[in-house]
């Protein structure tokens, strides 16, 4: 029951109670990526939910790598197509701009093939995402939100 409460069933990251449990500790002074990704909604109407869940997935198998090779302080999977990044707050702004890029020349590179119902052939290319940067969840939310709005204006 509590691995059901901690842990993300299909992603396999700590979840929003973890996060929020992190947050919520006055000591915790890290800063935030938070990250929408781009079509899982698309996926899973489209394709099917367990599309949806490979590029839940492969998202979170590439963030734990990138995690590995920084120094990031946590990965979460808050819900839906919703991440967030813990990093320390004494991280370089351009080293978080690495990290990010990293992120998405990792996900770039995952192709997959899925057969939608009627037969067709669907291949993936790579896995987008918006992202924000922040102090707090709020901050980095409203950033997000904006880079995302100006994504889909594009």
């Amino acid at each position: 029951l509590i691995r059901a409460l901690t842990k993300d069933a299909v992603t396999g990251l700590p979840g929003a109670i973890v996060f929020d449990m992190s947050r919520n500790d006055p000591s915790n002074r890290n800063k935030l990526v938070m990250i929408d990704l781009d079509s899982l909604a698309w996926y899973n109407d489209n394709i099917g939910h367990e599309a949806g869940d490979y590029l839940l997935k492969d998202f979170a198998d590439a963030a734990m790598r990138i995690a590995k090779r920084y120094d990031i302080a946590g990965v979460y999977r808050i819900g839906g197509d919703e991440f967030a990044l813990e990093y320390p707050s004494n991280m370089k702004n351009s080293l978080v701009e690495e990290i990010i890029k990293a992120l998405q020349d990792d996900l770039a590179k995952i192709t997959r093939k899925f057969v939608l119902a009627n037969g067709q052939t669907v291949q993936s290319t790579g896995v987008g995402f918006s992202y924000g940067l922040g102090n707090d969840k709020v901050t980095a939310d409203n950033a997000l939100l904006k880079q995302k709005g100006e994504r889909e204006a594009a």
